[in-house]
């Protein structure tokens, strides 16, 4: 009985590798930390910018061959008498073997995962530091009918006399410390192609280790008490534990009261050694513009708090290398021949150091070397991640665990699918595995966000089973801080660090300031905030480009000066064209802004003679003595009569027969006769025909006009000049008359 409660217990006791810590959970874009359990590059480009973890524990239970009937969880136990419930016997009622030929295995993993800190920089860069211990254990390649005996406690008859025969089992321990230094990166970045990865180097610090090694062993047991080895090769050993590396004496160990005890403790158990993990991520991003956005002027900047892939692809090598152990004084290798050994030569016997001497006594032994290595878990690892929204996602992930020759202690293969929902302060996952013991497990895990729990299995406590083989469960406690864009409380694209007016919308070019009109004056500055101005004119137009705001304009569409208010003066005689009866001369005030050049009082535009001063009675022109109430023809009648013969050298006459916009054909006027030589004369714009004396006297012109008349001419008239000048009429009767009078 007492053999069978130390079978219960190694079950009850031993801690299964599932081969993935916190198996769910590490899947999760929000994992921070505990992804590098899975994929050091996970970190890269991950939905949180700082991960603190305080504690994270991850235990297991699980083996292949005995089962337990979850029943059994429901009962009260006595303890007295071998592990028994209160009506039954505890075996038959709640254990059940496994009824194939599988190599039976025991499996045992404890992770604790201590204070460690991530940084992901966007997706360029990210680091993690991190701590903990890991304490592992593995029994393997156990032929079936060897444990059967173990199981009956070597009180199976029908086993008596039959030889067993394998290549080998072996038992492996292994507790450590590492603290490892992620850094990864982005590798390539197209848009639609994003890769990424990292490495872990790890400084691994062993705690203690053993081993026990049993090769080509062929034995038979012949009676409860007896067994007899045919061949057989032993090999066990561990880490040093005394102080002195000779003494195999377990017994009054210094004790461990101080930080450096402890530290003397781990030192003389294994010398510093490193591992690493190896890790890549693909990330097929079909839609990765959907995840710019703009911000601050910026319309590139990119959501680092959103996933951006639709399929993601992760390979990583975990837990490459081995820890370096100093050799305890009990570690020998035994070659056995042909050897009865019966149990009784263990009787008694409480101490390793006593299995030890008695074998010793048996068999011819070696001993090792100085030191040996241990193996770390090493594993490969497959992840692929299916993106279905932004929140729920597939994954399925091969995990292979390496079985290499050697001492060393490793994980169980598994793949499994998982269905997650993920969110910033929530996760949920539901991971279906199957084992590389050909087990089904279901789990599930949640997180609130700093508090993680979750189990590998809950078959058993969902489903009660008469086979529950395996048990997982772990909880965690972090504090994760989520990357985020900035905040942005009115929505315009402006961050409310920069925002100058955060409750009302705004461009960026105003700071996020309210702009209807889009002139870059805020509207609360703006003096005309629904017309596109100018910043000297505090947000108004100035529409005709004059200086002055189209506010203070009262001619807005065109160009002035500041004295009347924007209208234009455009012969600057200080009246505005509006009210300038002359706008393109300059001219006077008191005129209206017309001229006076002669300074006679009468404007130019009304002074028949502009440039001799006159007066206002005579229209502009000097007082008429001569032909004093006269009209033009009468002041000619008189004159002819009075005057005819020249008297004023300078003043001359001519007959003009014709002026034209386009000159006639030539020989136009050859039809007249007896007037001289015809002359054409350009002046304003017309070609005009003269005929070719200058007459001296009136009577001259005036005969020489009705000559003209009298061939057909009936439209020509007599032209004043006075030296080169041509006059009006009135102007050159005038100088008749003045001339005539000075010479009298």
């Amino acid at each position: 009985m007492k053999k069978f409660f130390f079978i219960v217990c190694l079950y009850l006791f031993t801690v299964a590798v599932f081969g993935q810590d916190f198996l769910g959970y590490s899947k999760s874009n929000y994992s921070g930390v505990y992804g590098l359990k899975i994929q050091p590059a996970s970190i890269v480009d991950s939905r949180l910018g700082f991960d603190l973890n305080l504690i994270g524990v991850d235990i297991s239970l699980n083996n292949n061959y005995i089962g337990l009937n979850s029943k059994a969880f429901l009962k009260n136990f006595s303890f007295a008498d071998g592990f028994t419930d209160t009506t039954s016997d505890f075996k038959s009622t709640y254990l059940s073997e496994a009824n194939n030929n599988d190599l039976r295995k025991v499996l045992f993993n404890t992770t604790i995962l201590g204070p460690s800190f991530m940084i992901s920089h966007k997706d360029k860069w990210a680091f993690a530091v991190t701590s903990g211990v890991r304490s592992t254990m593995n029994i393997n390649k156990v032929d079936p009918n060897f444990a059967k005996l173990l199981y009956e406690g070597f009180d199976y008859s029908n086993l008596f006399n039959l030889n067993l025969q394998s290549n080998e089992f072996n038992f492996q321990t292994m507790t450590w410390a590492e603290f490892g230094l992620t850094l990864g990166g982005k590798l390539y970045d197209n848009g639609k192609h994003f890769l990424k990865g990292a490495v872990t180097t790890k400084y691994l610090k062993g705690i203690n280790a053993a081993y026990f090694e049993v090769d080509n062993y062929d034995f038979l047991v012949y009676k409860q008490d007896s067994l007899q080895f045919q061949d057989v090769t032993l090999n066990y050993g561990h880490s040093q534990i005394n102080p002195d590396p000779t003494n195999p004496n377990f017994q009054n160990l210094p004790s461990i009261n101080s930080f450096s005890d402890a530290m003397n403790f781990v030192n003389r158990a294994a010398k510093p050694s490193f591992g690493f993990d190896f890790g890549v991520v693909y990330e097929f991003r079909p839609k990765y513009k959907d995840y710019y956005y703009y911000m601050d002027g910026d319309s590139n900047r990119v959501r680092y708090d959103k996933n951006k892939y639709k399929l993601k692809l992760g390979l990583s090598l975990l837990d490459f290398g081995k820890i370096n152990f100093n050799t305890g004084a009990l570690s020998h290798k035994y070659t056995i021949v042909a050897k009865d050994l019966s149990f009784n030569r263990f009787k008694g016997l409480s101490q390793p150091e006593d299995y030890d001497s008695v074998l010793t006594s048996l068999f011819n032994g070696t001993s090792p070397g100085a030191n040996f290595k241990m193996r770390l878990p090493t594993a490969l690892s497959l992840q692929i991640d299916y993106r279905i929204t932004q929140s729920l996602y597939l994954n399925v992930s091969p995990f292979l665990a390496f079985k290499t020759n050697g001492i060393g202690v490793n994980s169980l293969s598994r793949i499994t699918f998982t269905p997650r929902f993920e969110h910033k302060y929530i996760d949920i996952e539901l991971p279906l595995s199957y084992t590389g013991n050909k087990d089904l497990t279901f789990g599930a895990s949640l997180r609130f966000w700093i508090l993680l729990i979750g189990s590998n299995d809950l078959a058993g406590l969902l489903f009660p089973s008469n086979r529950q083989t395996g048990f997982n469960t772990y909880v965690a406690v972090k504090i994760p801080f989520n990357k985020k864009i900035p905040r942005d409380k009115d929505k315009d694209g402006v961050s409310n660090k920069k925002d100058e007016c955060k409750k009302d919308p705004g461009p960026w070019a105003s700071l996020g300031c309210p702009d209807k009109d889009g002139d870059g004056i805020v509207d609360e500055n703006d003096e005309c905030p629904t017309e596109p101005g100018e910043a000297k004119f505090n947000g108004c137009p100035d529409t005709d480009e004059d200086g002055i705001a189209d506010k203070d304009d009262d001619c807005p569409e065109e160009a002035g000066v500041e004295e009347f208010n924007g209208c234009p003066d455009t012969d600057e005689d200080g009246v505005q064209d509006s009210e300038d009866d002359c706008p393109d001369e300059p001219g006077l005030v008191e005129f209206n802004g017309c001229p006076d050049g002669d300074e006679d009082g009468v404007p130019d535009k009304d002074d028949d003679c502009p440039e001799e001063a006159g007066t206002i009675e005579h229209n502009g022109c000097p007082e008429d003595l001569c032909y004093k109430g006269m009209s033009d023809e009468e002041a000619f009648e008189f004159a002819l009569s009075e005057y005819p013969e020249k008297l004023v050298d300078t003043l001359h006459f001519r007959v003009q027969i014709g002026a034209y916009s386009k000159p006639p054909k030539k020989g136009h006027f050859s039809n007249l006769k007896g007037v001289g030589k015809i002359e054409e004369v350009k002046e304003s714009g017309l070609t005009k025909y003269m005929t070719g004396d200058n007459f001296e006297s009136i009577s001259a012109v005036y005969a020489s006009l009705q000559d003209v008349k009298g061939q057909g001419v009936k439209d020509a008239f007599i032209v004043f000049y006075f030296g080169d000048e041509r006059l009006s009429l009135r102007e050159g009767l005038n100088i008749l008359c003045k001339g005539l009078r000075e010479r009298e």
